[in-house]
C-alpha cells in the first residue's frame, strides 16, 4: 500500500512537472508573441507618425509658399527643417525643376522614416475649363470636315461658322457641342514670362559656366550603373561614351554636352537627371526615361523611346514621332526669339501633359511660315496646348487649346483660323491634370503631383 502511494506520488510529480513545462512554454510563446506584436505595433505607430510628419511638413511648406505669393517660385531653393509637432519635424528639400518645382519631405520617428517626393504644379483656374480660347482680333473660327469641338469656346465677335475645303463640307450637326462665347477682350490666360526666362537662363548658365567632370570618372570597367550624386554635380558627356553601353543613370545630377547628342541605346534615366546640350538632341533608341529634363537651343527629336516621362525644352523646334508615348506630367516647350519654329506631334504619338510654343519677344511677324504647333492626324494630346502664334489641329486634344490663331494648309492655299478634321474634347481631360508654373493666375493654388 505504501509502495503504491509512493508510485502514485511520483507519477503525480512527473505530471505536475510536465504540465508546468507546458504552461511555461505556452506562456513564453505567448509572451514572445505579445512582445513581437508590441514591437510591430510600435514600429507601425512610429512609421505612421513619421509618415504624418512628412506629409504635414510638405503641406506646411506649400502653405508657406502660397502665403508668400509664390513670388520667387522659379529661383528659390529650400533645404531646411520644418517643425510639425513638439517632437517631430520634416526635412524639406525644394528646387526648380523646369515647369514645376521638385520637393521632398522626409521625417524620422524612433527608428522609422518616411519620405514623400512630388512636383509642385498649380490647380486650373476657371479660364482653363474652355475647349478653345483664341485671340478675338481675327476672323471667325471655321470648322470643316470631321472636326468636333466638345466644350465651351471663347472667340471674337464673329464666332464660329462652317466651311468647305476641296468640296468637303463640315459633317457635324452642331458648330460646337457647347457654348460659343464672343468677346471683344482677349480672354487668353497670361504667361509668366519672368518664370520662363529664369528657366531658360538657368539652362544657359549651366552650359556656359559649369566646370563639369568627365563622365568617365564615374565609370567602372564592368558596371553599367551610374549614380550622379547630387544636383550640384555636373558631368561632361559625349556620344562615344553615351552609346558604348546600355547605361542606367540615376540622379539627381546634370549631364552636359558640347556636341550634338544621339541616343541610340537602351539607356535608362531616372530620379532627377538633366541633360543640357549646346547642339541638337536625338533620342532614337529604346530608352527608358523618367524624371528627366532635356534642353537644346537647337532641335530636339524624339523618334523612339520605350518609355518617356520628362520635360523637353528647345529654342528652335521639337519633333515627337513614331508612336512615342509621353507619360504625365511631361512638357514639350519651344521658347524662341525666331519668327519660325515648330512643335510637331506626329501620327500615333500620345502626350500626357502640356505643349507650349511661345515667343520671348513682344511682337511676332505673322507669315505663313511663322512658328506653330502641328498636331498631325492620329496624334493625341491629353492636357493643355498653348501657342502664342499658330496651331494646326488634325489630331485630337483631350483638354484645351489656347492659341493666337489656327492654321491649315491645303495646297496652294493657307487657311487662317480653320480646323479640318481636328477633335477637341474638354470633357475628357483628367481631373488630376495640374498646370505647370508657366501661367499667371490670380491667387494660384499650388498642389503636389506625387512621384512614383
Amino acid at each position: 500500500m505504501v509502495e503504491k502511494l509512493k508510485n502514485e506520488a511520483g507519477s503525480s510529480l512527473v505530471y505536475v512537472l510536465i504540465i508546468s513545462l507546458i504552461l511555461s512554454a505556452t506562456l513564453l510563446i505567448l509572451f514572445t508573441f505579445i512582445l513581437i506584436q508590441t514591437r510591430h505595433i510600435n514600429a507601425k505607430d512610429n512609421f505612421l507618425k513619421a509618415k504624418y510628419a512628412a506629409e504635414s511638413g510638405l503641406y506646411t511648406y506649400i502653405n508657406q509658399m502660397q502665403n508668400s505669393g509664390i513670388r520667387n517660385v522659379s529661383g528659390e531653393n529650400f533645404n531646411n527643417l520644418i517643425k510639425v509637432t513638439d517632437r517631430d519635424s520634416a526635412k524639406i528639400i525644394c528646387y526648380p525643376w523646369g515647369g514645376y518645382r521638385y520637393v521632398s519631405s522626409q521625417s524620422h520617428h524612433r527608428g522609422q522614416s518616411f519620405q514623400l517626393t512630388a512636383y509642385l504644379g498649380m490647380e486650373q483656374s476657371a479660364i482653363f475649363h474652355y475647349a478653345i480660347i483664341m485671340n478675338p482680333e481675327y476672323s471667325s473660327l471655321v470648322v470643316t470636315g470631321d472636326t468636333r469641338i466638345h466644350g465651351d469656346v471663347q472667340t471674337g465677335l464673329k464666332g464660329v461658322k462652317k466651311g468647305t475645303i476641296a468640296g468637303r463640307p463640315y459633317t457635324g450637326d452642331q458648330l460646337v457641342y457647347g457654348r460659343i462665347i464672343k468677346n471683344r477682350e482677349d480672354q487668353r490666360p497670361h504667361l509668366n514670362k519672368a518664370y520662363i526666362d529664369d528657366v531658360y537662363r538657368y539652362f544657359h548658365d549651366r552650359l556656359q559656366n559649369a566646370s563639369p567632370v568627365n563622365f568617365e570618372n564615374l565609370v567602372s570597367d564592368k558596371s553599367d550603373s551610374v549614380s550622379l550624386g547630387g544636383m550640384e554635380n555636373c558631368f561632361l558627356l559625349n556620344n562615344e561614351i553615351l552609346n558604348n553601353r546600355n547605361w542606367k543613370i540615376k540622379g539627381p545630377g546634370v549631364l552636359i554636352s558640347d556636341e550634338a547628342l544621339t541616343i541610340n541605346t537602351a539607356l535608362t534615366i531616372n530620379e532627377q537627371v538633366q541633360i543640357l546640350c549646346n547642339h541638337k538632341i536625338k533620342i532614337e533608341g529604346p530608352a527608358q526615361i523618367q524624371d528627366a529634363i532635356f534642353f537644346s537651343p537647337e532641335n530636339i527629336n524624339v523618334s523612339t523611346a520605350y518609355r518617356f516621362e520628362g520635360q523637353l525644352f528647345s529654342e528652335r523646334s521639337i519633333l515627337i514621332g513614331q508612336a512615342v508615348h509621353l507619360d504625365y506630367p511631361s512638357i514639350a516647350m519651344v521658347y524662341t526669339s525666331r519668327d519660325t519654329g515648330s512643335i510637331t506631334i506626329a501620327n500615333g504619338v500620345e502626350i500626357n501633359g502640356t505643349v507650349l510654343y511661345l515667343s520671348n519677344r513682344d511682337t511676332i511677324v505673322s507669315s505663313p511660315s511663322s512658328g506653330k504647333i502641328d498636331i498631325q492626324p492620329g496624334a493625341t494630346v491629353n492636357g493643355i496646348v498653348c501657342s502664342d502664334n499658330y496651331t494646326t489641329l488634325s489630331g485630337q486634344v483631350n483638354g484645351a487649346i489656347i492659341t493666337d490663331r489656327f492654321y491649315y494648309y491645303y495646297s496652294p492655299t493657307v487657311y487662317f483660323n480653320w480646323i479640318k478634321d481636328g477633335i477637341i474634347d474638354r470633357n475628357k481631360l483628367n481631373d488630376e491634370y495640374k498646370l505647370p508654373l508657366f501661367f499667371k493666375i490670380s491667387n494660384p493654388q499650388l498642389t503636389p503631383l506625387f512621384l512614383r
